[in-house]
Protein backbone atom coordinates (compact mmCIF):
# COMPACT_ATOMS: atom_id res chain seq x y z
CA UNK A 1 0.00 0.00 0.00
CA UNK A 2 0.91 3.24 -1.00
CA UNK A 3 2.30 5.42 1.99
CA UNK A 4 0.68 8.49 2.84
CA UNK A 5 3.95 10.42 2.49
CA UNK A 6 3.90 9.78 -0.75
CA UNK A 7 -0.07 10.46 -1.43
CA UNK A 8 0.46 13.84 0.16
CA UNK A 9 4.00 14.93 -1.82
CA UNK A 10 1.80 14.09 -5.34
CA UNK A 11 3.29 12.05 -8.83
CA UNK A 12 6.10 14.23 -10.12
CA UNK A 13 7.11 12.76 -13.83
CA UNK A 14 8.15 13.67 -16.94
CA UNK A 15 5.73 12.94 -19.66
CA UNK A 16 6.65 11.78 -22.96
CA UNK A 17 3.87 13.77 -24.57
CA UNK A 18 1.17 16.53 -23.70
CA UNK A 19 -1.50 17.36 -25.06
CA UNK A 20 -3.96 20.46 -24.81
CA UNK A 21 -1.37 23.28 -23.15
CA UNK A 22 0.13 25.68 -25.31
CA UNK A 23 3.98 25.28 -25.27
CA UNK A 24 6.49 22.85 -24.00
CA UNK A 25 5.98 20.69 -20.77
CA UNK A 26 8.78 19.43 -19.40
CA UNK A 27 7.20 18.31 -16.08
CA UNK A 28 4.03 17.32 -14.64
CA UNK A 29 2.53 16.86 -10.74
CA UNK A 30 -0.31 15.30 -10.21
CA UNK A 31 -1.82 16.10 -6.18
CA UNK A 32 -4.88 14.88 -4.89
CA UNK A 33 -6.57 18.33 -5.30
CA UNK A 34 -4.64 19.53 -8.06
CA UNK A 35 -2.44 19.18 -11.60
CA UNK A 36 0.59 21.35 -11.95
CA UNK A 37 2.56 21.43 -15.22
CA UNK A 38 5.83 22.94 -15.13
CA UNK A 39 7.52 24.06 -19.33
CA UNK A 40 8.34 27.01 -21.20
CA UNK A 41 5.15 29.11 -20.18
CA UNK A 42 6.52 28.75 -16.72
CA UNK A 43 4.18 26.91 -14.01
CA UNK A 44 0.67 26.48 -14.43
CA UNK A 45 -1.71 25.31 -11.55
CA UNK A 46 -4.77 23.52 -12.29
CA UNK A 47 -7.10 22.86 -8.98
CA UNK A 48 -9.31 20.15 -9.81
CA UNK A 49 -12.48 21.84 -8.03
CA UNK A 50 -12.36 24.47 -10.81
CA UNK A 51 -14.11 22.53 -13.64
CA UNK A 52 -15.43 19.23 -11.41
CA UNK A 53 -17.43 19.43 -8.38
CA UNK A 54 -15.04 18.94 -5.21
CA UNK A 55 -15.99 15.70 -3.54
CA UNK A 56 -18.80 14.98 -1.19
CA UNK A 57 -18.15 13.14 2.24
CA UNK A 58 -21.24 11.24 2.89
CA UNK A 59 -23.94 12.45 5.42
CA UNK A 60 -24.68 11.57 8.64
CA UNK A 61 -26.95 9.00 7.82
CA UNK A 62 -25.51 7.35 5.09
CA UNK A 63 -22.35 6.62 7.22
CA UNK A 64 -24.86 4.44 8.90
CA UNK A 65 -25.68 2.56 6.02
CA UNK A 66 -22.33 2.18 5.27
CA UNK A 67 -22.47 4.70 2.00
CA UNK A 68 -19.23 6.33 0.98
CA UNK A 69 -18.68 9.33 -0.42
CA UNK A 70 -19.07 10.89 -4.21
CA UNK A 71 -16.52 10.73 -6.58
CA UNK A 72 -16.93 12.73 -9.21
CA UNK A 73 -14.65 11.71 -12.00
CA UNK A 74 -11.77 13.86 -12.93
CA UNK A 75 -10.37 12.32 -15.76
CA UNK A 76 -10.06 9.00 -18.33
CA UNK A 77 -7.38 6.90 -18.85
CA UNK A 78 -6.18 4.52 -21.32
CA UNK A 79 -3.45 2.00 -20.81
CA UNK A 80 -1.47 0.48 -23.53
CA UNK A 81 -0.16 -3.02 -22.64
CA UNK A 82 2.16 -3.39 -25.29
CA UNK A 83 3.54 -0.05 -25.42
CA UNK A 84 3.97 1.60 -21.75
CA UNK A 85 4.26 5.21 -23.11
CA UNK A 86 1.53 4.88 -25.28
CA UNK A 87 -0.56 5.35 -21.94
CA UNK A 88 -2.37 8.19 -20.67
CA UNK A 89 -4.79 9.85 -18.46
CA UNK A 90 -6.53 12.79 -20.11
CA UNK A 91 -8.01 15.55 -17.51
CA UNK A 92 -11.06 16.58 -18.20
CA UNK A 93 -10.50 20.41 -17.79
CA UNK A 94 -12.48 22.64 -20.28
CA UNK A 95 -10.07 22.17 -22.72
CA UNK A 96 -8.48 18.33 -22.29
CA UNK A 97 -5.03 18.24 -21.10
CA UNK A 98 -3.54 14.71 -21.59
CA UNK A 99 -0.67 13.45 -19.86
CA UNK A 100 1.41 10.20 -21.65
CA UNK A 101 3.01 8.13 -19.33
CA UNK A 102 6.94 8.29 -19.25
CA UNK A 103 9.13 6.55 -21.69
CA UNK A 104 11.70 5.42 -18.58
CA UNK A 105 10.92 4.05 -15.23
CA UNK A 106 8.48 0.76 -13.50
CA UNK A 107 5.39 0.25 -16.02
CA UNK A 108 3.51 -2.28 -13.93
CA UNK A 109 1.66 -2.15 -11.18
CA UNK A 110 2.37 -1.03 -8.35
CA UNK A 111 5.52 1.12 -9.08
CA UNK A 112 4.16 2.55 -12.71
CA UNK A 113 3.68 6.16 -12.78
CA UNK A 114 -0.01 5.29 -14.04
CA UNK A 115 -0.66 3.32 -10.92
CA UNK A 116 0.57 5.97 -8.61
CA UNK A 117 -1.59 8.48 -10.02
CA UNK A 118 -4.33 6.60 -9.89
CA UNK A 119 -3.77 5.96 -6.33
CA UNK A 120 -3.43 9.93 -5.73
CA UNK A 121 -6.16 10.45 -6.88
CA UNK A 122 -8.54 8.27 -5.28
CA UNK A 123 -7.03 9.63 -2.14
CA UNK A 124 -8.14 12.96 -2.84
CA UNK A 125 -11.81 11.51 -3.47
CA UNK A 126 -11.73 11.48 -7.04
CA UNK A 127 -12.48 9.10 -9.43
CA UNK A 128 -11.49 8.66 -13.26
CA UNK A 129 -12.73 5.94 -16.17
CA UNK A 130 -12.04 4.24 -18.96
CA UNK A 131 -11.57 6.32 -22.39
CA UNK A 132 -14.12 4.57 -24.26
CA UNK A 133 -16.60 4.54 -20.85
CA UNK A 134 -19.74 7.02 -21.31
CA UNK A 135 -19.75 9.58 -18.90
CA UNK A 136 -21.62 8.91 -15.66
CA UNK A 137 -25.36 10.55 -15.77
CA UNK A 138 -25.33 12.95 -12.91
CA UNK A 139 -27.67 12.16 -9.70
CA UNK A 140 -29.91 14.94 -8.99
CA UNK A 141 -28.84 13.53 -5.07
CA UNK A 142 -25.21 13.79 -5.75
CA UNK A 143 -25.77 17.50 -6.45
CA UNK A 144 -27.71 18.37 -3.14
CA UNK A 145 -25.40 20.29 -0.46
CA UNK A 146 -24.78 18.12 2.14
CA UNK A 147 -27.41 19.34 4.75
CA UNK A 148 -29.98 18.67 1.89
CA UNK A 149 -28.84 14.79 1.53
CA UNK A 150 -28.90 14.33 5.40
CA UNK A 151 -32.19 15.39 5.53
CA UNK A 152 -33.18 12.85 2.54
CA UNK A 153 -31.01 10.40 4.23
CA UNK A 154 -33.24 11.08 7.36
CA UNK A 155 -36.59 10.96 5.82
CA UNK A 156 -35.35 7.60 3.82
CA UNK A 157 -34.02 6.48 7.15
CA UNK A 158 -37.46 6.78 9.12
CA UNK A 159 -39.22 5.46 6.68
CA UNK A 160 -37.33 2.46 6.11
CA UNK A 161 -37.44 1.60 9.63
CA UNK A 162 -40.77 2.61 10.16
CA UNK A 163 -41.28 -0.22 7.21
CA UNK A 164 -39.61 -2.84 8.96
CA UNK A 165 -40.75 -2.24 12.27
CA UNK A 166 -44.67 -2.71 10.61
CA UNK A 167 -43.50 -6.14 8.88
CA UNK A 168 -41.70 -6.97 12.48
CA UNK A 169 -44.35 -6.20 14.52
CA UNK A 170 -47.43 -7.98 12.45
CA UNK A 171 -45.05 -10.90 12.45
CA UNK A 172 -45.04 -10.67 16.36
CA UNK A 173 -48.52 -9.75 16.68
CA UNK A 174 -49.76 -12.20 14.33
CA UNK A 175 -51.90 -10.01 12.84
CA UNK A 176 -52.24 -6.05 12.13
CA UNK A 177 -54.78 -3.67 13.71
CA UNK A 178 -55.03 -0.97 10.80
CA UNK A 179 -54.97 -3.72 8.03
CA UNK A 180 -58.42 -5.33 8.43
CA UNK A 181 -58.03 -5.61 12.49
CA UNK A 182 -61.29 -4.07 14.31
CA UNK A 183 -63.24 -3.72 17.58
CA UNK A 184 -66.39 -5.17 18.48
CA UNK A 185 -68.43 -4.73 22.11
CA UNK A 186 -64.76 -3.20 23.85
CA UNK A 187 -62.62 -6.45 22.52
CA UNK A 188 -60.05 -5.35 20.62
CA UNK A 189 -58.97 -7.53 17.24
CA UNK A 190 -55.88 -8.15 14.96
CA UNK A 191 -56.47 -9.27 11.16
CA UNK A 192 -55.01 -12.41 10.30
CA UNK A 193 -54.93 -14.02 6.71
CA UNK A 194 -56.41 -16.77 5.96
CA UNK A 195 -57.53 -17.21 9.70
CA UNK A 196 -59.67 -15.96 12.02
CA UNK A 197 -59.31 -12.62 13.51
CA UNK A 198 -57.21 -13.07 17.05
CA UNK A 199 -58.36 -11.06 20.23
CA UNK A 200 -55.30 -8.94 21.49
CA UNK A 201 -55.16 -6.18 24.65
CA UNK A 202 -56.07 -2.56 23.90
CA UNK A 203 -52.42 -1.40 24.45
CA UNK A 204 -50.91 -4.10 21.75
CA UNK A 205 -54.33 -3.20 19.25
CA UNK A 206 -53.03 0.38 19.39
CA UNK A 207 -49.56 -0.02 19.19
CA UNK A 208 -50.31 -1.65 16.19
CA UNK A 209 -52.66 0.84 14.23
CA UNK A 210 -50.61 3.88 15.62
CA UNK A 211 -47.37 2.26 13.86
CA UNK A 212 -48.87 1.10 10.77
CA UNK A 213 -50.20 4.35 10.35
CA UNK A 214 -47.47 6.35 10.71
CA UNK A 215 -45.67 3.98 8.33
CA UNK A 216 -48.48 4.95 5.27
CA UNK A 217 -48.54 8.34 6.84
CA UNK A 218 -44.25 9.18 5.96
CA UNK A 219 -44.88 7.54 2.26
CA UNK A 220 -46.07 10.61 0.93
CA UNK A 221 -43.02 12.21 2.68
CA UNK A 222 -41.00 10.19 0.96
CA UNK A 223 -42.57 10.91 -2.29
CA UNK A 224 -41.99 14.51 -1.74
CA UNK A 225 -38.35 14.09 -0.72
CA UNK A 226 -37.74 12.29 -4.00
CA UNK A 227 -39.41 15.37 -6.01
CA UNK A 228 -38.20 18.10 -4.35
CA UNK A 229 -34.10 16.24 -4.73
CA UNK A 230 -34.85 15.82 -8.48
CA UNK A 231 -36.30 19.67 -8.68
CA UNK A 232 -33.14 20.81 -6.38
CA UNK A 233 -30.31 18.60 -7.99
CA UNK A 234 -31.35 20.04 -11.64
CA UNK A 235 -30.74 23.80 -11.10
CA UNK A 236 -27.96 25.24 -12.77
CA UNK A 237 -24.80 24.64 -10.91
CA UNK A 238 -22.27 27.80 -10.41
CA UNK A 239 -18.81 26.79 -11.09
CA UNK A 240 -16.01 28.96 -8.36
Amino acid sequence: MTAPAEIQDGVRFIPSKVEGVPGNVVEAFVFTDRLELVGDQGRTTIPFDSFTPRPSPPSVFRRLVGGGPTRPHVAVLSFARGHYPDSFIRFLTPQPVTLYMPAEGPTRFPDSVFARVLRTLHAGGYGVRDVGAPPPKSEAYDLLPRGARAVVDGIMFVCAANFIAMVVLTFAFRGNALLGGHIQDGHYYLAQKARPPREVSRQVWEISWWQTAVTFAALPTLLVAGIVTERLGKRPQIKP
